[in-house]
């Protein structure tokens, strides 16, 4: 998804936890791929999980539940 400022961001649906490491992978990989200005306005890359806490993990990727999205 982009804004209207020009920054995007990107996500990764996963059923559980075991997977959020593959979803993570996933969206680095991807990132890194893109030339330099469009990396550069990367605001978030987001794995989404069934349920569990949102936590920030070491290489940046924000781990959520579909529920903390809203109702």
């Amino acid at each position: 998804m982009e804004s209207t400022d020009g920054r995007w961001f990107a996500a990764e649906v996963k059923l559980g936890h075991a997977a959020v490491n593959e979803g993570a992978s996933k969206l680095l990989a991807m990132r890194d791929k893109l030339a330099e200005p469009v990396r550069a306005a990367c605001g978030a890359l987001v794995v989404i999980v069934a349920d569990g806490p949102t936590y920030l993990r070491d290489d940046g990727v924000l781990v959520t539940s579909i529920a903390s999205l809203g109702p």
